[in-house]
């Protein structure tokens, strides 16, 4: 049974990790999202669906006014300390991010209190 898309305006994308280091903070998050009235997603909410992890998580980004990315386990490695990401280039993003950059979003990003990211 397929659930009803929550409203764009109220939607909020929550991209934290899900393993077992991780519960409470994401609770954390998750409860202070609804108690601002705001509706919480994260890419659990379409597990089991046979389209791609992938097309599956953009889709419902586009599908968030908000977006939570808790990147604050990231560590950087080599010389220019950069970091690993499990998303694919910028390449692949316009085309699958159209619909979502045409809309007025915001996107918050948690960082580690030690990471510093350095302004272009």
């Amino acid at each position: 049974m397929t659930r009803p898309v929550p409203p764009f305006e109220k939607s909020v994308f929550v991209n934290c990790p899900f393993d077992s280091d991780y519960p409470d903070l994401m609770l954390a998050i998750v409860f202070s999202v609804a108690a601002h009235g705001f509706v919480p997603r994260t890419a659990r909410e379409s597990e089991g669906d046979p389209e791609p992890r992938f097309s599956r998580i953009l889709r419902m980004i586009s599908q968030c006014k908000y977006s939570i990315h808790d990147l604050s386990r990231s560590t950087g490695e080599g010389a220019d300390n950069l970091a690993r990401f499990n998303m694919p280039s910028n390449s692949v993003w316009p085309p699958h991010f159209a619909e979502a950059l045409n809309k007025d979003t915001w996107a918050d990003v948690l960082l580690a209190a030690s990471r510093t990211v350095p302004r272009p």
